[in-house]
């Protein structure tokens, strides 16, 4: 299942970013930006709406993250680091196509979305007014389709706790959870993992947890429940993705979902 490549960086700034909307809790209205200068706040609640163009900093939670980065030739895995205060993603900054986004976490990587099976179907974005990564599926019996997020560096998660994520909107389809860590991922891949397929080696191998509840949010998986989960694969973590599969004949299952506050919980 490929992960679709990573678009251009946002232009997060502007000439005339001052910020409009309510009075933030805490970060302050943003003023005006220059060019690439802007940042993206959230969190707080009564946070005010980001400047014209993009400049400034918009109100809420305080913390910011700069301008997004191209995204890289190859994931960089020499030194993972836990996410900051167990922040995976926020999807507080977002570039027009949809497909690149930052965290206040500064956690930074692409969106992407698959499918495959006879009619199914999918579609995906980060939303830059809901900073939410939206996915919407038709899966027929015998087909799949997904959406995702890989990461510009590796991210250690641990081989303890567990991963959360909020959610809204519906799915009435079987939900697997699936990790994929750098060794897992094949050097061929944009931005490429440390897979290089060869006899008796293949690659897109992944962490999966199957059957997993949406009935209420957020939803928390333990790490100890995904197959294949040790210390050595909680160190390489490079993308989360949600499949969705459809075993019953008849009307095919559908997802509307707007997915956010991915993190590490204990």
């Amino acid at each position: 299942m490929p992960a679709g490549t990573g678009g251009r960086g946002a232009d997060l700034g502007g000439s005339t970013g001052a910020a409009t909307g309510g009075a933030p809790s805490t970060g302050g209205a943003g003023a005006a930006g220059s060019g690439m200068g802007g940042t993206i706040g959230k969190g707080g609640s009564g946070g005010g709406k980001a400047g014209t163009n993009g400049g400034g900093s918009s109100g809420g939670g305080g913390r910011g993250v700069p301008s997004l980065p191209p995204p890289p030739a190859a994931i960089t895995c020499t030194a993972a680091s836990s996410p900051a205060t167990g922040l995976v993603t926020d999807f507080a900054a977002v570039n027009a196509t949809g497909d690149r986004w930052g965290s206040t976490s500064g956690v930074f990587g692409t969106a992407f979305h698959y499918n495959g099976g006879p009619s199914s179907s999918s579609s995906g974005t980060v939303e830059s007014a809901t900073q939410t990564l939206r996915f919407g599926a038709t899966v027929t019996m015998g087909g799949y389709a997904g959406t995702g997020i890989v990461f510009d560096a590796c991210q250690a998660f641990g081989a303890t706790g567990a991963l959360s994520f909020s959610f809204t909107g519906s799915v009435n389809c079987s939900l697997e959870i699936q990790l994929q860590t750098y060794s897992g991922r094949p050097a061929t891949d944009n931005p490429a993992g440390g897979c290089r397929p060869s006899a008796g080696i293949t690659c897109m191998n992944t962490a999966k947890a199957a059957n997993v509840s949406t009935s209420s949010s957020p939803v928390t998986v333990p790490l100890s429940s995904f197959t294949g989960w040790n210390a050595a694969t909680g160190n390489e973590v490079v993308g989360v993705l949600w499949l969705l599969t459809n075993k019953v004949a008849g009307t095919p299952c559908t997802a509307d979902l707007g997915i956010d506050d991915v993190r590490l919980v204990p």
